[in-house]
């Protein structure tokens, strides 16, 4: 068993989105998984209980987009019982955040971040396959209302895509209060041609950042994937970078991986896993649970190959 600690744990619900980001759901992708073969929630609920006896004391959803898994609030309400876990938080792509922001609220959820990948609308749509942003921004708004702090925005910055909006996104970041984080592409195997010329690293976002606004450097914390944080002098807002790819944070990462089918993933860019599914349908009891805890651990590579073989759809980016 690997001598790191694991203390944050990612759950996929669904690997179905309402949005078609080519970086995330690339052409020719798998068809959706089998209802079958997605886990149920008292599944995830007793994946979770036995993640927080391993030590697992945050949770993740995500999806694909987990706000189209119908009764996912009732999740974050099921896992506020989970004993040990301090935090469940969310990553939406906000399209029907409007919706459910108040009862995820309600429900006990304590973050949320949302990815937006463009401030324009034609262009979102193009991204999305069809997005509205007006829908996005109707989600953030709602969120705000319904009292979350410290969201976080994600944007993927893809050269010649939008890396153009990089100050729009700043501007956005001072005007509403928010932390804009900008991700490098990362590449997944059947789409590594399709990506790399896009790609954008973390010393020219650094660079461009420097040029377009005064800066104050913030603390990190030990394991968050954000290398670099700034709060945009004058204002509330901050902006930071994640550099998976020319800066990989794999020595401090304390994360695993559920994937909607019910695999613990060790590392969004490593295949190895461990089936807990199967060992859950086959009335495995907790102790094996938390075994599979401890292998999936195990499996963390030093670092990460550059090049994700799993579909982030399934497996939760």
């Amino acid at each position: 068993m690997t001598e790191r600690k694991i203390t944050y744990l990612r759950v996929s619900v669904t690997d179905h989105c309402n949005y078609r980001c080519f970086y995330c759901m690339p052409k020719g992708m798998p068809e959706h998984l089998p209802h079958s073969e997605i886990l149920r929630y008292e599944e995830i609920d007793t994946i979770v209980r036995a993640g927080a006896v391993f030590g697992i004391n945050k949770v993740r959803i995500t999806g694909g987009e987990p706000l189209v898994r119908r009764d996912v609030v009732e999740l974050v309400r099921k896992l506020q019982d989970v004993e040990g876990l301090r935090e469940i938080c969310m990553t939406t792509n906000g399209s029907l955040l409007a919706q459910y922001a108040r009862p995820l609220r309600d429900a006990g959820l304590g973050r949320i971040n949302i990815s937006v990948d463009s401030l324009i609308p034609a262009r979102f749509r193009r991204i999305t396959g069809g997005g509205r942003l007006s829908d996005v921004f109707n989600g953030i708004d709602a969120a705000q209302e319904a009292g979350f702090t410290n969201t976080k925005i994600n944007v993927v910055l893809m050269r010649g895509v939008n890396d153009d909006e990089l100050p729009r996104f700043a501007d956005f970041a001072a005007g509403h209060g928010l932390e804009v984080r900008f991700i490098e592409v990362m590449p997944l195997s059947q789409s590594v041609e399709d990506s790399a010329p896009f790609f954008i690293g973390f010393d020219e976002i650094r660079r461009r950042l420097h040029n377009l606004h005064s800066l104050e450097r913030l603390e990190t914390e030990p394991g968050a994937p954000a290398q670099l944080r700034y709060r945009l002098v004058g204002t509330r807002g901050i902006v930071g970078v994640i550099a998976p790819i020319s800066r990989p944070f794999c020595a401090e990462c304390n994360r695993l991986r559920l994937s909607a089918d019910g695999r613990l993933y060790a590392c969004l860019m490593a295949a190895a896993h461990v089936d807990v599914k199967s060992i859950l349908r086959a009335s495995g009891g907790e102790a094996r649970l938390i075994d599979a805890f401890g292998r999936a651990a195990a499996l963390k590579p030093p670092c990460h190959n550059g090049c994700s073989s799993t579909l982030m759809s399934r497996i939760g980016g």
